[in-house]
């Protein structure tokens, strides 16, 4: 049985990772890339507007507009058909991206520069000064 640890451990990690992204063919960027599409999606590119009234338009959609969609659902109705379409959640998409860039830290650093020797020296002048030294 072979014990890793520290940067033995970080090493062999990072090799099975370089593996597995090269037997996959995906790599980080691409995740990240693909997030991105969802999470900056606009309703807008699926979309006509003609005297007011939205009309769903997909003739001139890209490749990385699609990769946004969910799903697409028409209704037949008497009157005719109703088309629904619904994007990926973008909310779910740019919260990884923040995750991933940092952005949601919500550790916040204190910058805790104590004396130490002074410290000491107040908590006894304070418990001197509460006995009555």
């Amino acid at each position: 049985m072979v014990h890793l640890e520290g940067e033995s451990l970080n090493s062999l990690f990072d090799e099975l990772q370089k593996a597995r992204s090269k037997r996959t063919e995906i790599e980080a960027d691409r995740v990240i890339k693909e997030l991105a599409l969802i999470g900056f999606a606009n309703m807008l590119d699926y979309i006509s507007i003609e005297d007011g009234i939205a009309r769903i338009d997909l003739s001139e959609l890209s490749p990385d507009q699609a990769a946004a969609i969910h799903e697409i659902k028409t209704e037949h109705m008497e009157s005719g058909q109703r088309t629904k379409i619904k994007l990926i959640d973008k909310i779910r998409a740019l919260t990884k991206l923040g995750e991933h860039l940092g952005i949601f830290n919500n550790v916040q650093e204190i910058d805790l520069n104590i004396n130490v020797t002074t410290a000491k020296e107040r908590a006894h002048s304070r418990i001197d000064s509460i006995i009555g030294k």
